[in-house]
This record gives structure tokens, sequence and C-alpha cells, in this order.
């Protein structure tokens, strides 16, 4: 007798389960319910930043120095307008030459985003094309001329 009170105890239980789910449902067939999650606006704006490249190796050569400030603006939904500016100084120094660069630039172009965001989310996989103008001037700190010829000495 006590075996036949678990199952029937075991037997209610499972159709009332059963009942609680087809009863989760309380839409009729046909019937829409409007979703109540806000779709939020994509951002349209400027962003501005800095290359972290130039200074952290301006920090560790002390040969180089440079910075770069990058910015973009959003103008459509996959679409900026990009602009990087610039600037950078080099010495080289080899055992014949001494030699100093320095320059500045700007870069202009446009980036599309390949990368199709959750929602939510704002990150970016670009492909892009720039164009770009720079000006810079080279000095010759010290140099000497490189022979294997003994006539001439050393000076």
């Amino acid at each position: 007798m006590i075996k036949h009170k678990h199952i029937l105890a075991f037997s209610i239980s499972i159709l009332s389960f059963l009942s609680s789910i087809c009863n989760a449902q309380n839409t009729t067939e046909g019937e829409t319910i409007k979703d109540t999650v806000a779709i939020t606006q994509d951002y349209y704006g400027l962003r501005v930043g800095i290359d972290l490249s130039k200074p952290i190796r301006s920090f560790f050569d002390d040969t180089y120095s440079g910075l770069e400030l990058v910015s973009d603006f959003r103008i459509k939904k996959n679409y900026y307008i990009a602009a990087e500016l610039g600037n950078e100084s080099r010495t080289l120094e080899l055992p014949n030459i001494i030699n100093t660069t320095q320059g500045s630039y700007l870069k202009a172009g446009i980036n599309y985003n390949t990368y199709e965001n959750w929602f939510g989310m704002n990150n970016l996989i670009y492909a892009g094309a720039r164009v770009g103008v720079s000006t810079f001037s080279q000095e010759l700190e010290s140099f000497t001329i490189y022979t294997t010829d003994p006539f001439f000495g050393d000076d």
C-alpha cells in the first residue's frame, strides 16, 4: 500500500508540473505580446583619443619622441570620418653618421566598420583609407667619410 501512495503522489506532482507549463503561455493563438525592452539609439558624434604606442616608445627609446592624436566622427551606421595629427622626432646614430629628423603630419580619411555589434555594444573593427600631408626637416649633426685608402690618413 505504501508503494502505491508514493506512485500516486509522484503522478500528481508530474501532472501539476505539466499543467503549470501549459498555463504559462497566457496568450491565445495569433495574439502577440509587446516587447518591453527599450531599443536605444545608436550614438553619433566625435570621438577623440591618443595613440599610446608613441609615448610608450618615447619612454623606452632616448633617440625618439612622438605624439599622435586621433579622432573620428560617425556619419552613418558603419561609416566614420577619421583624422590623425602627429609630431615625431628621431635621432639616428650610426658609426659614420648622426642625423636628426623632425616632422609633423596630418592624415584624414574614412573608416568602414566591418564588425556587427551585439545590442548595446559600440566596438569597431574597421577598414579605411587616408590621405596625408607632412612637413619635416633633417639635420646632419656629424659624419665621417669611410675609406680604406691610407693615403689621406686620419683627420
